[in-house]
């Protein structure tokens, strides 16, 4: 082999692996299938050994098999792993803390375990475990020995429709277990590392340093440009640098590691051999310890890895590639954790990379003919902005569901001013300890920048067309945007290839638009979605022409062992008006709430407040207990809302064929407010759904006695399938073939019942539940209907 040889190896040893880890995700490969690849690649290396090429072949064919090797083993847990303690009503567990996170006024450390004790017996326990605190107990620092108290459970793997669940983002980080802790106490000894230590107290000592020097929200910004900590900034500045498309610089991703090696490396000019050897080393090891700082995720640790090689490989007397700078990073971080492959994090940053690695130059050369008097610096800033939108809009678009139009213009602006805004924060927060007054002066001058950069997000994210909210985008275009953006980039680099994009390019647009235009003006089904909102309802109707409905609001999201909100309006705000955003509404056709309880109406007002709504339906009643519902009812008056309490057999035509029917059997003295609830009959030419609310036997022999055709092929479990919920008469008489059980993950009510859940069974319904099964997404064609659900599973 030749001396380059290695260099283009390398790419492809790090497709070969990648691809093998992403089918073992995917696919339910035996074990035996990689030891089958790796001896026949040896075998082939082996006979043909003399030959260069087929020797790169077979070792990318044995990374190949390791890849796949090494998905199926970090999917297999070893015996005394934490996570089997799971099924334990009560754990003492004790470990060491390798992290802290402080989430919406949620504290949670990360602990890598060694001992677990039992009501049975006392074990090993190994693996990782995220252990959320008690309210009021102080959290304990990087490499504290401490003692938990509390019941292990596994990652909820739950989401809805179009949402990562955190699971994912736990296995991610190989965290296989979580727990609430009862109680906690430090323990003696400490197990950390001296490095990881120094980064995070220099950390701290750097945010107390900007806080003091600096006014909100410059402090939220700064905190976010070096830190990725967002929660000191406002909610709205937060949207506006999502809508205006540099919400990148929120989150520290390659820019902000490039940003400080150039600083440092602008300020230390070296030119003998020597001296440029020791500046390699020491801006090698600040982009490891910043790295260390902000924490290792995908984005960070790529930009490190790639920053790294490059400066390091005057060290070895070798010339920085880049393309195996991008492959090492690659291959490290998939090695690492496999999850990483479908981290929408990874993608991006690696999708931006590849392509400004491809076409940078080329881009930069036309941007600066566009803009003759900044050649070298708007024409740079410019290329780069652009050929990192066209990377990561549609992934984007996938994942969070906006398209910023306003990005390059927008970064154009705001990017020359993040990187004194960075270096200015790092100044004013080190030296605040030992020289207050010029740390204060610092951050003055430093407010020019900051306010400079929310002044510009918020004004261009003021316009309409600064965004465009794409969540309905399908798959298969990401796919083919992706792989054609990538051919693109890499034809363009060659004279003859240039000619190819610039026929095809015409046709190839057609296409793509056509596709689209058929997608969107196909035969649609009827669409029900059973939102994941935890322990509560919430139901979103989509009818074929488009039409919306949503059935109640939630209340109180998942618990805090699977990161989830303690407040109902935080269902509206991070549940609902994405899950609706996804769906590509625009207008809520129809409000329906079923009874006004806090776990039924508690999303509602935000839900009001987002999207204009022309009717609501609801039982009538004043729960004063149910803030949600005062609020709703605050805005149906603030906005003029037409509201109806409907009457038994009232019908709300949606569509042609698509009918809502309200069952309301006349209550009894002293009826409560769940046995009060607004039952609902939803039908779409021969399919039908009974939507039960939080109903239960009292309210259902009431509904069998007025003789109302309750016929059904799913049934939507009323109260959570409580004990008194589901009684076998009302079941023989619904029918169902599938049954949906909205029920919040480890919730303390004991929904659902396992009688409840046997009577389901003996009436011959498949059983589906949102703590289990994530959003269930129904379809009807009119004829039968289709099931599915949003959990993730690693097969």
């Amino acid at each position: 082999m030749t001396s380059s040889s290695p260099r283009r190896a390398l790419p492809l040893i790090a497709v070969a692996f990648c691809s093998a880890t992403a089918l073992r995700l995917c696919v339910p490969v035996p074990v035996e299938v990689w030891a089958v690849i790796a001896a026949l690649c040896l075998l082939f290396g082996f006979v043909f050994g003399s030959r260069p090429t087929a020797v790169t072949i077979a070792v990318a064919g044995l990374f190949f098999a390791a890849g796949g090797w090494r998905a199926d083993a970090w999917n297999r847990l070893p015996t005394d792993s934490v996570a089997h303690l799971a099924g334990y009503r009560w754990t003492r567990l004790h470990g060491y803390v390798y992290a802290v996170q402080t989430t919406g006024g949620l504290s949670s450390v990360d602990v890598r375990a060694e001992q677990a004790e039992t009501r049975r017996e006392s074990r090993t326990a190994t693996g990782r475990i995220r252990v959320y605190l008690p309210e009021g107990v102080a959290v304990p620092e990087y490499g504290s020995a401490i003692a938990v108290e509390g019941r292990v459970r596994l990652p909820d793997d739950a989401g809805n429709p179009g949402e990562l669940p955190p699971g994912r983002y736990l296995r991610r980080d190989n965290i296989v277990a979580v727990m609430r802790a009862d109680t906690i106490s430090l323990e003696e000894g400490r197990r950390e590392y001296a490095l990881i230590a120094l980064a995070l107290r220099s950390k701290r000592h750097l945010e107390r340093g900007i806080a003091a020097t600096s006014t909100n929200p410059s402090t939220g910004l700064l905190r976010g440009l070096l830190f990725s900590e967002t929660a000191a900034l406002p909610e709205r500045d937060q949207t506006a640098f999502r809508r205006s498309g540099v919400v990148h610089v929120l989150s520290t991703s390659g820019l902000h590691v490039a940003v400080l090696a150039q600083i440092l490396a602008l300020f230390w000019r070296a030119k003998s051999l020597k001296a440029r050897k020791t500046r390699a080393l020491v801006l090698v090891l600040s982009t490891i310890f910043f790295t260390l700082m902000t924490g290792l995720r995908p984005a960070v640790v790529r930009a490190a890895l790639v920053v790294g090689l490059a400066y390091s490989a005057p060290l070895f007397r070798r010339e920085a590639d880049i393309w195996c700078a991008l492959s090492a990073a690659a291959l490290a971080l998939v090695a690492v954790s496999p999850a990483n492959l479908i981290d929408p994090g990874f993608q991006l940053s690696f999708s931006a990379a590849v392509c400004l690695a491809l076409w940078y130059r080329r881009v930069a050369v036309s941007a600066s003919g566009i803009i003759p008097r900044f050649e070298r610096w708007a024409g740079h800033l410019l290329s780069g902005s652009l050929v990192a939108s066209l990377a990561t809009s549609v992934l984007s678009g996938l994942y969070f569901g906006s398209l910023s139009l306003s990005a390059p213009v927008t970064n154009l602006l705001v990017i020359p001013a993040v990187a004194p805004a960075m270096l200015l924060g790092l100044i004013q927060g080190a030296l605040w300890p030992w020289a207050p007054l010029v740390a204060r002066t610092v951050g003055g001058v430093n407010a020019w920048f900051t306010e400079w950069i929310l002044a510009v997000v918020r004004f261009i994210s003021g316009f309409r067309w600064s965004a465009l909210d794409v969540w309905t985008i399908p798959v298969w275009f990401v796919v083919i945007w992706q792989i054609a953006l990538l051919a693109v980039l890499w034809a363009n680099r060659f004279a003859r290839g240039r000619e190819v994009v610039r026929r095809a390019w015409p046709p190839a647009t057609a296409v793509i638009f056509a596709s689209l235009l058929w997608t969107s003006t196909a035969p649609r089904p009827l669409q029900v979605v059973f939102l994941d909102v935890g322990q509560g309802d919430s139901i979103l109707i989509r009818t074929p022409s488009r039409k919306t409905v949503l059935v109640d609001t939630g209340g109180t999201y998942r618990g805090e062992e699977s990161g989830g909100y303690r407040a109902s309006s935080d269902v509206g705000r991070r549940v609902l008006v994405p899950a609706l955003s996804r769906a590509g509404v625009k207008k809520v056709d129809a409000l329906i709430i079923t009874h006004p309880h806090e776990d039924h109406a508690g999303g509602a007002p935000e839900v009001i407040r987002r999207f204009p709504v022309a009717l609501f339906w609801d039982p009538g009643g004043t729960d004063t207990e149910s803030p949600g519902y005062a609020a709703t009812l605050q805005e149906i008056k603030k906005r003029r809302i037409p509201k109806q309490e409907p009457s038994h057999g009232d019908r709300l035509e949606l569509d042609s064929g698509v009918t809502i029917t309200a069952l309301r059997p006349e209550p009894g003295p002293g009826t409560d407010v769940n046995n009060s609830s607004l039952i609902l009959r939803l039908t779409y030419g021969d399919t039908a759904f009974l939507l039960a609310g939080d109903a239960e036997v009292e309210e259902e022999d009431r509904l069998l006695a007025t003789g109302a055709d309750i016929r059904a092929d799913l049934l939507k479990v009323g109260h959570h399938a409580s004990a008194a919920a589901c009684g076998s008469r009302f079941l023989r008489a619904v029918g169902p073939e599938s049954a949906v059980i909205s029920v919040g993950l480890n919730n303390g009510f004991g929904h659902p019942d396992r009688a409840t859940l046997q009577r389901l069974s003996a009436a011959g319904a498949e059983v589906f539940r949102t703590d289990r099964d994530g959003g269930v997404l129904v379809t009807s064609d009119g004829k039968r209907l289709r099931v599915r659900t949003s959990r993730w599973e690693v097969p």
